[in-house]
């Protein structure tokens, strides 16, 4: 009985030497969006001049995006099995988005 379930167990996780590239993929995404985070609040300080009211505006608008990211793919999340794959697809959306920040903010 405990070898079947070890069985089961072991051919749902993932592999010892497949698990360290994800973990170095979550950290280079929160960097990542830790760099957008700089970059949007100094393009946000030109606008308002002053890098108080640019850092609550980012904070702002990143933490409503993580909430509400964690709201609607959450529910999705519980119903898939297949969790890496829906990352890598989660990650693939964002980043043309925020490429054309910089032309919506940009001096014309």
């Amino acid at each position: 009985m405990a070898e079947t379930s070890e069985q089961s167990r072991s051919s749902t996780e993932l592999k010892t030497w497949a698990v360290w590239p994800v973990h170095v993929l979550f950290f280079a995404s929160g960097a990542a969006a830790l760099v957008y985070e700089v970059v949007w609040m100094r393009m946000l300080s030109f606008v308002f001049g002053n890098t108080t009211y640019a850092v609550s505006v980012v904070l702002g608008v990143f933490l409503s995006g993580l909430a509400a990211g964690a709201f609607a793919y959450g529910r999705i999340a519980d119903r898939r099995s297949d969790l890496l794959r829906l990352y890598r697809l989660l990650e693939a959306g964002p980043p043309p988005s925020r490429s054309r920040c910089h032309f919506c903010c940009s001096k014309r």
